[in-house]
């Protein structure tokens, strides 16, 4: 399996990949997530398939560059984490909630996998830790 999260110091952009590299898709769409600085990449399925990070929130991906295995399940839920700051602010796209620990949505902290619909779950089992 390659790395679900990549970070490039040059450009200083991280990247999360949500699906395992064993899925085949197009994108279609670039979105924003609400008013936070992040960009998710969207598939011809309406799923999103990877979020960039910028500044600050891409350096916090560096340490984890790499991994394979990024989700924890929480329950039904699959959750990933940068931190475990309380949340402050969310948003719900495309079946996924993102966390951000600041009312400005600047300080992003995770997400959950909500929708098992969209995201198969036994697809994603992969990449449960």
């Amino acid at each position: 399996m390659k790395s679900r999260i990549t970070f490039d110091i040059e450009a200083g952009v991280g990247y999360i990949y949500l699906l395992p590299d064993t899925e085949t898709y197009t994108i279609q769409a670039t979105e924003d997530v609400g008013d936070s600085p992040l960009l998710v990449d969207i598939d011809e399925d309406d799923r999103i398939v990877g979020i960039e990070c910028f500044e600050a929130n891409a350096k916090k991906l560096s340490p984890i560059a790499g991994l394979e295995k990024i989700y924890h399940e929480n329950g039904e839920i699959l959750s990933f984490r940068l931190s475990e700051k309380p949340v402050k602010k969310h948003y719900l796209l495309k079946g996924i909630q993102f966390y951000f620990a600041d009312e400005r949505s600047k300080y992003f902290i995770g997400f959950d996998i909500v929708d098992f619909q969209k995201y198969k779950k036994q697809i994603l089992i992969s990449m449960i830790k």
